[in-house]
């Protein structure tokens, strides 16, 4: 491209200040260029409940194109608001606030606000146990990630035509 052109940089909120000065560099040293845009995105605790996902963490994510059997394992390892058992879970109730499961389901997964706030109220009130939320978030996703991959199949040659890739 011989001309400047817009831009738009999708990024998390802690990059902010990274938009900010490359948008007060532009203005001072490049004037014929348009100032850089950004959208920002919530970023997502990793699903073992660290901080954010991240590549150099396997565990905190996982992506649509590994095998079914390793999302699977991922999520049954992943962080809960529960107990440390059935008993105290069903004394005590638990901490969907806290909860992995939950918010996958919440964000990404169960379109139904009833269900997830039923869910909520279950859980506090000891009802709903972490190993049930755990299987039913697992068959949500594979589902998801099995018909993501059958949309994906059948649009795959007109995306190639599309970027030109042979």
């Amino acid at each position: 491209m011989e001309n400047p052109q817009p831009t738009i940089v999708p990024v998390g909120i802690d990059q902010d200040p990274h938009i900010r000065l490359t948008r007060d560099l532009t203005r001072r040293y490049y004037k014929g260029y348009f100032i850089p845009g950004a959208t920002y995105h919530y970023l997502l605790a990793g699903i073992d409940g660290s901080d954010k996902m991240a590549k150099r963490n396997p565990n905190s994510y996982f992506t649509f194109n590994e095998p079914l059997e390793s999302i699977e394992k991922k999520i049954m390892g992943a962080l809960t608001g529960g107990r440390k058992n059935k008993k105290e879970q069903q004394k005590l109730g638990g901490e969907p606030q806290k909860c992995m499961i939950y918010k996958m389901l919440m964000y990404t997964f169960e379109e139904d606000d009833e269900k997830l706030a039923n869910d909520f109220e279950s859980c506090i009130k000891g009802e709903l146990m972490c190993g049930d939320h755990k299987r039913e978030c697992i068959e949500k996703v594979l589902k998801f990630v099995e018909n993501h991959r059958k949309k994906k199949e059948k649009l795959l040659d007109k995306a190639k035509k599309l970027l030109n890739i042979d």
